[in-house]
C-alpha cells in the first residue's frame, strides 16, 4: 500500500512538530539551566513520539513503511560502520564550554543524535521548508551550539527505497564533522552516544511497524551501545524483537519507554559512566 503525498505531508508535520520543544536554550546557560533544558528535550521527544506513531498508523503510513523492501534493515554490520574512525578523533587543543560538564555533554550528545535520527524519518514525509522541519533543525543547532560543535546536516535520501541504507552511510560519513568534533571536545563516549542516538532516533519511529522483529539498525545499535559505559540492561531492549502479537500502539509505547529509561539514566548519571 502506498500513502499519498498529502498523507505523507501530514505525517511529516506531526513527526517534526513532536520534536519541537518550548524550551529556550541561551548561548551561555549555567549548568543547571542546561540540565533542565535537556530534561525538557528528552521528555518532549519521548512522549510526543508515542502519539506521532499512533497518528501514522491512523493514516496508513506505517503500512506503507512495512511494505518497503529494505525496512527490515540488515543484521550484518555495515562496512561504513566497521571502518568509521569518527569517534577516534584526538584533542583539538581547546577546552569545552564551562557550562557543559562531562555528564551534560554525554546527555546532550545522545539527544542531538536522537533528534537527528527522528528528523531523518520525518523529512521523508513532508516539505523541507515546513515550519515543523525548520523548528526541528533550530533545536539541533541550539544543542550543537551548547556543545560548541558544528550542527549536523539534515538527512535527505537520494532514493526513498534505499533510505535506511543511505542513513547509515550518512551518519558514518559525518560530513558536518559533528561527531568528530564531539569526540575531540567531549570525548569518545559522547561521540558514541551521538551515533547511538541517531540510529535509535530513526529506528524508534519505524519499530512499531515491525511486530515480532528486531529494530532496524540492530547491528549498528549493538556496535555503538556496547562501546559505551551503558549497562546492557539499558540498551539490550533496543535490540530485542517486539512481541509478534502486540499492537502497533503497544509497541510504540514500549519503544518510548526504552528511550525514556536511557534518557533518565543519562540525566541522573546512573548509566555506568565513571
Amino acid at each position: 500500500m502506498c500513502v499519498g503525498d498529502a498523507d505523507r505531508r501530514v505525517a511529516g508535520r506531526s513527526i517534526l512538530g513532536a520534536q519541537s520543544t518550548a524550551m529556550s536554550l541561551g548561548s551561555t546557560p549555567g549548568s543547571g539551566r542546561f540540565r533542565s533544558a535537556l530534561v525538557v528535550v528528552g521528555l518532549t521527544l519521548a512522549v510526543a513520539s508515542t502519539y506521532v506513531v499512533i497518528e501514522l498508523l491512523a493514516i496508513g503510513s506505517m503500512t506503507w513503511m512495512l511494505g518497503r523492501p529494505d525496512v527490515m534493515g540488515t543484521l550484518l554490520l555495515s562496512e561504513a560502520t566497521r571502518s568509521s574512525t569518527t569517534c577516534d578523533a584526538g584533542p583539538v587543543g581547546r577546552t569545552p564550554p564551562s557550562a557543559v560538564t562531562p555528564l551534560a555533554a554525554r546527555q546532550a550528545s545522545w539527544q542531538l543524535g536522537l533528534r537527528l535520527g527522528m528528523d531523518a524519518v520525518g523529512r521523508q514525509y513532508t516539505d523541507p521548508t515546513s515550519d515543523a522541519l525548520l523548528e526541528g533543525v533550530r533545536g539541533m543547532r541550539d544543542i550543537a551550539t551548547l556543545l560548541a560543535v558544528p550542527a549536523p546536516e539534515v538527512f535527505v535520501p537520494q532514493q526513498l527505497a534505499n533510505a535506511n541504507t543511505e542513513f547509515v552511510a550518512f551518519v558514518e560519513a559525518d560530513a558536518s564533522r559533528t561527531g568528530q568534533q564531539v569526540a575531540a571536545l567531549h570525548g569518545t563516549e559522547a561521540c558514541t552516544l551521538y551515533k547511538l542516538g541517531a540510529f535509535w532516533g530513526y529506528a524508534s519511529l519505524v519499530r512499531p511497524a515491525l511486530a515480532g522483529s528486531r529494530a532496524i539498525f540492530a547491528a549498528e545499535l549493538q556496535h555503538y551501545a556496547s562501546r559505551t559505559s551503558l549497562p546492557a540492561s539499558l540498551w539490550a531492549p533496543m535490540l530485542a524483537a517486539s512481541s509478534a502479537d502486540a499492537s502497533q500502539e503497544a509497541i510504540a509505547r514500549e519503544t518510548v519507554g526504552i528511550t525514556m529509561q536511557l534518557n533518565d539514566a543519562l540525566l541522573q548519571g546512573d548509566d555506568g559512566a565513571p
